[in-house]
Order: structure tokens, then sequence, then C-alpha cells
């Protein structure tokens, strides 16, 4: 069984996608496919597999229609789906490890889950969703997901479904969403595997803060989290990320000791 990562990105992400492929050539066993948009590039690793996908018209919603359509064309017979402006830390494998009976028997993929309910927060999103259900679910998941063969025709119709469409709001986690609502699946892993790049997730990563309701905007929204990986806000500042993995190292160098 083939298992491993799988992500997308544009030539303008090359500096933020090279540090999340320098913290899986560090923490994980597994290896990783990467689809660059427009362009070729030389990783120079056996471990970093790339496929070109020539894209015509790259806004925000393609992009995002090209993450699932790399997860439906990869080889990967156990895969997790993730964004470029990440970094893993050395959990990251427990993933694997943790769901494989889960996700192999799974009817549908198994997403991230978000602490938030975004369709208070966004304007048009209900209506939109109504389409697809009126029975829509509580409890909202990101476009972050670990998949195997079992679930990929989920992913078909997501993709198919953005094809459709052409371009709408909320993009492929509206859509996700929407889907999921129509078939009365929960679709979420049980928590959140990637929080956000801020420093008060870090501090708790770090044992410098206790991981409770108080300091854990997460927790507050009874959204637990496993440190599996950090994704965006300062992650998407290249130069904070090498410096953030140089910490990761040395703290893990430290734990060891």
């Amino acid at each position: 069984m083939k298992k491993g990562f799988v992500t997308f990105c544009t030539e303008d992400y090359l500096c933020i996608l090279n540090n999340l492929l320098d913290s899986i050539l560090l923490y994980s066993k597994y290896d990783v496919i990467v689809y660059t948009i427009n362009f070729e590039h030389d990783f120079k690793s056996s471990r970093i597999k790339t496929k070109k996908i020539d894209l015509l018209n790259v806004d925000f919603f393609n992009i995002c229609k090209m993450k699932i359509f790399s997860a439906l064309d990869c080889d990967l017979d156990f895969g997790l789906c993730i964004d470029s402006d990440m970094i893993f830390t050395k959990e990251i494998d427990l993933i694997f490890e943790e769901n494989l009976d889960k996700i192999l028997t799974s009817k549908f993929p198994l997403f991230g889950k978000h602490p938030h309910k975004p369709l208070q927060a966004n304007v048009g999103w209900g209506e939109v969703i109504k389409k697809y259900s009126t029975k829509i679910n509580e409890n909202w998941v990101y476009a972050t997901f670990i998949f195997s063969n079992e679930n990929k025709w989920f992913l078909q119709e997501v993709l198919d479904e953005m094809e459709n469409v052409g371009s709408q709001i909320g993009e492929d986690e509206l859509i996700i969403n929407g889907l999921l609502s129509k078939y009365g699946a929960q679709g979420d892993i049980g928590y959140n595997f990637f929080p956000n790049g801020l420093n008060e997730m870090f501090e708790i990563y770090f044992g410098l803060k206790e991981n409770n309701n108080i300091n854990n905007p997460y927790l507050k929204y009874d959204c637990p989290v496993r440190f599996f990986a950090f994704h965006g806000h300062l992650i998407k500042d290249c130069s904070f990320g090498k410096e953030f993995l140089k910490k990761l190292n040395i703290w893990n160098t430290f734990i060891i000791i």
C-alpha cells in the first residue's frame, strides 16, 4: 500500500513550499507528490515527485480545484492532501498510523475539523449550500483531508461540481461541506491537525503555555487539536518559516536529550 502526501503550488509560493518539504524530509518517513501549476522545478530529492499542471486561468477558485484534482490524480492508496503553506512537526506520521483502518473503510475522506461556523460569518454562503441540502451539518470542516481509494468517489463529485459552477464564493471548502450535508455525513477526522501558524499555538506546542480553554482558541469552540502541522499566517512568511523550522529542530534535539 502506497502512503504519502500530495500538495500543489504556484511558482510564487515556491519558497513557502520549500519549508513544507524540508519539514516532510525531516519528520516523516513518507514521500510527497508536488503538483506544480504552470512551472517545472527540480527539488533534488528522490523523495519528492513532481507533476506539472497547465492551468490557463490561475484564479483562487481554479487553484483550489487543483487541490482536489491532485488527490484524484496521484497514485497514493492512502494520502494526506495538504496546502503548501504548512510546516510539519515530528508527530506528523501519527495521522497515518492512527487512521489507517478508519480511512480504508470510510465512505468519505476525513477532513480537518473547523472550530467555527462559517455560514454565520460569510454572507451568501447559506444560500449556496441550500442547493445541496436543506439539512446543513452543524460541524464544518476544512478542505484539508486524508483519503483512500475507497472514498475518492466523493472527491470526484466535488471536482465535478467545481467544474460545473465555474467559480463561486467559498471555493472547495463550501462545496465539500455542502456535499457532506447532502449525504448526511459528518466528514471530520475528530480534531484539527493543522492549527494556525500564530504565536499563541506555537507557545502551546513548545510547552510555554498550558493547552486549555483559556490559551487554546480551538478548545473554546469544542474543537480538539493535534499538533501535526502549523498552517498559514506567520508560516506564509518564507523567512519566518525557515527560522521556525530551525527552532523546531533545536527544540526536538533538546527534548530527545
